[in-house]
Protein backbone atom coordinates (compact mmCIF):
# COMPACT_ATOMS: atom_id res chain seq x y z
CA UNK A 1 0.00 0.00 0.00
CA UNK A 2 0.91 3.36 -0.72
CA UNK A 3 2.51 5.31 2.11
CA UNK A 4 0.66 8.28 1.35
CA UNK A 5 -2.33 6.91 1.84
CA UNK A 6 -1.65 4.82 4.68
CA UNK A 7 -0.93 8.26 6.27
CA UNK A 8 -4.24 9.55 5.44
CA UNK A 9 -6.35 7.00 6.80
CA UNK A 10 -3.97 7.58 10.15
CA UNK A 11 -4.52 11.02 10.22
CA UNK A 12 -8.24 11.13 9.40
CA UNK A 13 -8.76 8.59 12.58
CA UNK A 14 -7.08 10.72 14.93
CA UNK A 15 -9.32 13.57 13.40
CA UNK A 16 -12.66 11.68 14.00
CA UNK A 17 -11.89 10.86 17.80
CA UNK A 18 -11.93 14.19 19.25
CA UNK A 19 -15.21 14.98 17.00
CA UNK A 20 -16.51 12.33 18.56
CA UNK A 21 -15.42 12.92 22.17
CA UNK A 22 -16.90 16.69 21.49
CA UNK A 23 -20.34 15.11 20.04
CA UNK A 24 -20.69 12.72 23.42
CA UNK A 25 -19.92 15.79 25.56
CA UNK A 26 -22.93 17.91 23.91
CA UNK A 27 -24.93 15.04 24.05
CA UNK A 28 -24.85 14.55 28.04
CA UNK A 29 -25.42 18.28 28.56
CA UNK A 30 -28.52 17.74 27.03
CA UNK A 31 -28.77 15.26 28.79
CA UNK A 32 -28.19 17.03 31.93
CA UNK A 33 -29.56 20.20 30.67
CA UNK A 34 -33.29 18.06 30.43
CA UNK A 35 -32.59 16.40 33.61
CA UNK A 36 -31.99 20.03 35.55
CA UNK A 37 -35.36 21.87 33.45
CA UNK A 38 -37.38 19.20 34.63
CA UNK A 39 -36.23 19.08 38.56
CA UNK A 40 -37.13 22.86 38.39
CA UNK A 41 -40.69 22.14 36.80
CA UNK A 42 -41.46 19.52 39.14
CA UNK A 43 -40.17 21.83 42.26
CA UNK A 44 -42.13 24.81 40.96
CA UNK A 45 -45.18 22.43 40.49
CA UNK A 46 -45.21 20.83 43.81
CA UNK A 47 -43.99 24.21 45.58
CA UNK A 48 -46.38 25.94 47.87
CA UNK A 49 -47.06 28.43 45.03
CA UNK A 50 -49.87 26.04 43.89
CA UNK A 51 -51.37 25.18 47.35
CA UNK A 52 -55.00 25.43 47.11
CA UNK A 53 -56.27 28.99 48.86
CA UNK A 54 -59.44 29.43 47.99
CA UNK A 55 -62.70 27.69 46.68
CA UNK A 56 -65.52 30.17 44.95
CA UNK A 57 -68.88 28.26 45.09
CA UNK A 58 -71.51 29.71 42.84
CA UNK A 59 -74.74 29.05 41.57
CA UNK A 60 -76.54 27.66 44.62
CA UNK A 61 -79.47 29.08 45.68
CA UNK A 62 -80.75 26.60 48.03
CA UNK A 63 -77.76 24.46 47.90
CA UNK A 64 -75.70 25.57 51.36
CA UNK A 65 -72.28 26.22 50.57
CA UNK A 66 -70.74 24.43 53.53
CA UNK A 67 -72.71 21.33 52.26
CA UNK A 68 -70.47 21.79 48.83
CA UNK A 69 -67.27 22.14 50.73
CA UNK A 70 -67.90 19.25 52.53
CA UNK A 71 -68.46 17.19 49.46
CA UNK A 72 -65.45 18.45 47.55
CA UNK A 73 -63.07 16.98 50.60
CA UNK A 74 -60.06 19.37 49.50
CA UNK A 75 -57.54 20.82 52.38
CA UNK A 76 -56.32 24.27 52.41
CA UNK A 77 -52.88 23.44 50.92
CA UNK A 78 -53.59 20.92 48.67
CA UNK A 79 -52.01 20.87 45.64
CA UNK A 80 -54.32 22.33 42.67
CA UNK A 81 -52.44 21.12 39.62
CA UNK A 82 -53.08 17.39 41.16
CA UNK A 83 -56.63 17.58 42.05
CA UNK A 84 -58.67 15.45 39.90
CA UNK A 85 -61.36 17.80 38.76
CA UNK A 86 -63.67 14.73 37.77
CA UNK A 87 -63.98 13.12 40.86
CA UNK A 88 -65.01 16.60 42.34
CA UNK A 89 -67.48 17.25 40.02
CA UNK A 90 -68.97 13.62 41.10
CA UNK A 91 -68.64 13.96 44.31
CA UNK A 92 -70.98 17.49 44.19
CA UNK A 93 -73.13 15.93 42.11
CA UNK A 94 -73.74 13.09 44.54
CA UNK A 95 -75.53 16.39 46.81
CA UNK A 96 -79.42 15.49 45.91
CA UNK A 97 -80.48 19.19 44.88
CA UNK A 98 -77.22 19.27 42.40
CA UNK A 99 -78.24 18.70 38.65
CA UNK A 100 -74.93 19.77 37.18
CA UNK A 101 -71.34 20.69 38.14
CA UNK A 102 -68.52 22.34 37.04
CA UNK A 103 -65.12 22.86 38.33
CA UNK A 104 -62.43 24.49 36.83
CA UNK A 105 -58.98 25.73 38.31
CA UNK A 106 -58.00 28.55 38.92
CA UNK A 107 -54.16 29.37 39.24
CA UNK A 108 -51.89 29.45 40.99
CA UNK A 109 -53.85 28.43 44.17
CA UNK A 110 -57.96 28.27 43.39
CA UNK A 111 -60.94 26.63 42.72
CA UNK A 112 -63.76 27.58 41.10
CA UNK A 113 -67.02 25.49 41.38
CA UNK A 114 -70.21 26.92 39.30
CA UNK A 115 -73.37 24.24 40.04
CA UNK A 116 -76.72 24.57 38.71
CA UNK A 117 -79.75 22.97 41.09
CA UNK A 118 -83.17 21.18 40.50
CA UNK A 119 -86.04 22.69 40.77
CA UNK A 120 -88.49 21.46 43.36
CA UNK A 121 -91.32 20.43 41.61
CA UNK A 122 -94.10 19.25 44.40
CA UNK A 123 -94.58 18.97 47.91
CA UNK A 124 -95.17 15.92 49.23
CA UNK A 125 -96.81 15.61 52.84
CA UNK A 126 -95.35 13.64 55.48
CA UNK A 127 -96.17 13.84 59.04
CA UNK A 128 -95.69 17.15 60.15
CA UNK A 129 -94.32 18.69 57.30
CA UNK A 130 -93.81 18.55 53.46
CA UNK A 131 -91.28 17.32 51.57
CA UNK A 132 -89.70 19.18 48.34
CA UNK A 133 -89.69 16.75 45.50
CA UNK A 134 -86.91 17.75 42.76
CA UNK A 135 -87.10 17.40 39.18
CA UNK A 136 -85.54 14.56 39.35
CA UNK A 137 -87.70 12.36 41.66
CA UNK A 138 -85.18 12.96 44.63
CA UNK A 139 -86.60 14.82 47.89
CA UNK A 140 -84.34 17.70 47.82
CA UNK A 141 -85.42 18.68 51.23
CA UNK A 142 -87.99 20.10 53.67
CA UNK A 143 -90.90 22.71 54.36
CA UNK A 144 -93.13 23.42 57.32
CA UNK A 145 -94.96 25.92 54.98
CA UNK A 146 -96.18 24.94 51.08
CA UNK A 147 -97.68 28.21 50.66
CA UNK A 148 -94.46 29.87 50.62
CA UNK A 149 -92.83 28.14 47.40
CA UNK A 150 -96.77 28.23 45.89
CA UNK A 151 -96.48 24.38 44.28
CA UNK A 152 -98.76 21.71 44.24
CA UNK A 153 -98.70 18.77 46.66
CA UNK A 154 -98.51 15.20 45.38
CA UNK A 155 -100.80 12.75 47.43
CA UNK A 156 -101.36 9.28 47.07
CA UNK A 157 -97.32 8.17 47.71
CA UNK A 158 -96.25 6.80 50.69
CA UNK A 159 -92.33 7.90 51.89
CA UNK A 160 -90.35 5.42 53.28
CA UNK A 161 -87.84 7.19 55.17
CA UNK A 162 -88.25 10.93 54.53
CA UNK A 163 -84.84 11.40 54.23
CA UNK A 164 -82.94 13.64 51.50
CA UNK A 165 -81.79 11.77 48.65
CA UNK A 166 -84.61 9.05 49.28
CA UNK A 167 -86.45 8.61 45.62
CA UNK A 168 -89.89 9.25 45.82
CA UNK A 169 -91.03 9.46 42.13
CA UNK A 170 -89.41 7.80 38.83
CA UNK A 171 -90.10 6.18 35.37
CA UNK A 172 -93.30 6.50 34.25
CA UNK A 173 -95.03 8.49 37.10
CA UNK A 174 -91.76 10.74 37.24
CA UNK A 175 -92.53 11.53 33.58
CA UNK A 176 -96.64 11.89 34.07
CA UNK A 177 -95.93 14.34 36.98
CA UNK A 178 -92.99 16.47 35.47
CA UNK A 179 -95.50 16.43 32.14
CA UNK A 180 -98.63 17.53 33.95
CA UNK A 181 -96.97 20.27 35.85
CA UNK A 182 -95.27 22.05 32.92
CA UNK A 183 -98.57 21.78 30.85
CA UNK A 184 -100.80 23.31 34.01
CA UNK A 185 -97.76 26.29 34.22
CA UNK A 186 -98.17 26.88 30.81
CA UNK A 187 -101.53 27.24 30.57
CA UNK A 188 -102.02 29.49 33.81
CA UNK A 189 -103.75 26.87 36.21
CA UNK A 190 -103.09 26.96 39.58
CA UNK A 191 -103.84 23.39 41.40
CA UNK A 192 -103.36 22.78 44.70
CA UNK A 193 -103.24 19.09 44.43
CA UNK A 194 -102.11 16.42 42.39
CA UNK A 195 -103.58 12.93 43.47
CA UNK A 196 -101.36 9.65 41.67
CA UNK A 197 -102.65 7.14 43.72
CA UNK A 198 -103.97 5.34 40.24
CA UNK A 199 -101.13 6.07 37.76
CA UNK A 200 -103.40 5.34 34.76
CA UNK A 201 -105.72 8.32 36.29
CA UNK A 202 -104.03 11.49 37.87
CA UNK A 203 -106.69 13.67 39.61
CA UNK A 204 -105.74 17.71 39.80
CA UNK A 205 -107.69 20.17 42.47
CA UNK A 206 -107.53 23.56 41.00
CA UNK A 207 -107.26 26.42 44.05
CA UNK A 208 -110.98 26.81 43.81
CA UNK A 209 -111.69 23.18 44.74
CA UNK A 210 -113.03 21.17 41.50
CA UNK A 211 -111.59 17.86 40.97
CA UNK A 212 -110.62 17.03 37.55
CA UNK A 213 -109.93 13.62 36.06
CA UNK A 214 -106.83 13.87 34.06
CA UNK A 215 -106.14 10.17 32.59
CA UNK A 216 -102.28 9.44 32.38
CA UNK A 217 -101.29 11.45 29.04
CA UNK A 218 -101.74 14.06 26.93
CA UNK A 219 -101.30 16.86 29.59
CA UNK A 220 -100.94 20.00 27.47
CA UNK A 221 -104.15 19.42 25.40
CA UNK A 222 -106.65 18.64 28.30
CA UNK A 223 -104.58 21.76 30.53
CA UNK A 224 -106.20 24.44 27.66
CA UNK A 225 -109.48 22.15 27.32
CA UNK A 226 -109.67 22.98 31.18
CA UNK A 227 -108.63 26.12 31.12
CA UNK A 228 -111.77 26.98 28.65
CA UNK A 229 -114.22 25.19 31.03
CA UNK A 230 -113.20 26.24 34.16
CA UNK A 231 -115.03 30.00 33.91
CA UNK A 232 -118.16 27.86 32.80
CA UNK A 233 -118.71 26.34 35.84
CA UNK A 234 -119.38 29.42 38.14
CA UNK A 235 -120.56 28.13 41.29
CA UNK A 236 -121.08 24.51 40.50
CA UNK A 237 -117.45 23.23 41.16
CA UNK A 238 -118.14 21.47 44.53
CA UNK A 239 -121.50 19.74 43.19
CA UNK A 240 -119.12 16.87 41.48
CA UNK A 241 -116.06 16.52 39.88
CA UNK A 242 -114.49 16.83 35.83
CA UNK A 243 -113.60 14.15 33.69
CA UNK A 244 -111.55 14.86 31.38
CA UNK A 245 -109.65 11.66 30.50
CA UNK A 246 -110.87 12.20 27.11
CA UNK A 247 -110.64 15.89 25.96
CA UNK A 248 -112.96 16.10 23.05
CA UNK A 249 -115.58 14.74 25.35
CA UNK A 250 -115.49 16.71 28.88
CA UNK A 251 -117.82 15.22 30.76
CA UNK A 252 -119.09 17.36 34.97
CA UNK A 253 -120.10 14.52 37.07
CA UNK A 254 -122.61 15.63 39.71
CA UNK A 255 -121.96 13.84 42.97
CA UNK A 256 -125.37 13.46 44.68
CA UNK A 257 -124.76 14.35 48.64
CA UNK A 258 -125.40 11.16 51.22
CA UNK A 259 -128.69 11.99 53.00
CA UNK A 260 -127.77 11.52 56.65
CA UNK A 261 -130.44 13.06 58.46
CA UNK A 262 -133.49 11.08 59.95
CA UNK A 263 -136.75 10.32 58.13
Amino acid sequence: MDKSLRRRRYYRRRARKPAAAAALKKYFLRLLLIFVLVCAVLGILRSDLFGLKEVTITGNELTPEAEIREALQVQRGDNVLQLDLDALEERVLAIPRIAQAEIRRVLPDGLQVEVAEYKTLVLVPYQDYFLEVGENGLILGSTTDPQQSALPLLTGLEPVTGKVGENILDGRLLEQVRELCSSLADAGVPVSEINASREENLVVVTMDGLSVWLGNKNFAEKAQVLLQILGQLGGRRGEGYLDLRVPTAPAFHIIEAKNTKNN
